[in-house]
């Protein structure tokens, strides 16, 4: 990605990969590798509306992210540290889901376009959001479709894709 287009800063839920290779100024929404959020992982969808990522790429359940955002749930319910609240959660990822959908819920707030992106096999995906406030949006729209992205234009969408 910064190869073709200069990216200020990408939030992603896990900073391996895409943080190593790519050279974009990452936040690790999750806190291995992000001190602000070591302690709670990011559970506060002003953080995004605050920070304009350019880019956020979500490692997570298709089927569970929008809850927050449907079901118009107080953000403040979100704000749970690694506590295990929801019991969907898996004891290691212990607000984790919550996480997630603060992340989709600032994104949508912002007015985020958001896409599917393959994962592995065409069967799983993750879900990505461009800014479209960021100076390269439409070269970033452009180059996720050109890796097979889908654009989705409504939250009921995603459970179409979820595994």
């Amino acid at each position: 990605l910064n190869k073709k287009l200069k990216i200020d800063k990408i939030f992603t839920t896990e900073a391996g990969r895409i943080s190593y290779y790519s050279g974009i100024p990452t936040v690790d929404t999750w806190g291995l590798n992000t001190n602000k959020y070591a302690i709670s992982p990011l559970q506060n969808p002003q953080d995004i509306i605050d920070q304009q990522p350019d880019l956020i790429a979500m490692h997570t359940n298709l089927r569970t992210v929008s809850e927050a955002y449907d079901n118009n749930i107080d953000p403040q319910e979100l704000n749970v540290g690694r506590i295990c609240v929801d019991k969907r959660n898996p004891e290691h990822l212990c607000g984790g889901l919550e996480m997630t959908q603060a992340i989709f819920l600032g994104a949508l707030t912002a007015n985020y376009k958001y896409y599917l992106i393959p994962y592995l096999n065409e069967n799983k995906y993750q879900l990505w959001f461009i800014n479209p406030k960021s100076k390269n949006s439409e070269e970033l729209e452009s180059l996720l479709i050109s890796r097979k992205a889908i654009r989705i234009y409504d939250t009921n969408e995603l459970n179409n894709y979820a595994w």
